[in-house]
């Protein structure tokens, strides 16, 4: 078997390493793995859990790196701005801001 599915080695579901802290729990799973492994004189299990988690990691990094060079300054604004793929703004946003600002004109007039 040449082709690893490091996530399967782990335990975890593919995607399930979005952020920082989900790495670090991913770690100490994969520590105590790797203990276990050992205490079990199961060499080649501990090398694979040391394997799949340097590929999940580098896969993170490359990843989180790309994701950061796309980004114009915080995720949170690119979050908020990043508009939904193939999709218009529908209509009724348009004319409501129409009729706010026509309400609001006549509020001032009154």
């Amino acid at each position: 078997e040449h082709a690893m599915d490091p996530f399967k080695v782990l335990g975890v579901q593919a995607g399930s390493v979005r952020a920082a802290a989900d790495l670090d729990r991913l770690r100490q799973r994969s520590k105590e793995l790797y203990k276990r492994y050992v205490h079990e004189k199961k060499d080649s299990e501990a090398r694979r859990v040391e394997k799949a988690f340097e590929l999940i990691k580098q896969k993170f990094k490359k990843h989180e790196s790309a994701s950061k060079a796309r980004r114009p300054t915080t995720a949170t604004s690119s979050v908020a701005q990043r508009p939904k793929p193939h999709s218009s703004p529908p209509p009724a946003n348009a004319s409501s801001s129409a009729i706010t600002r026509s309400n609001s004109s006549s509020a001032i007039t009154r």
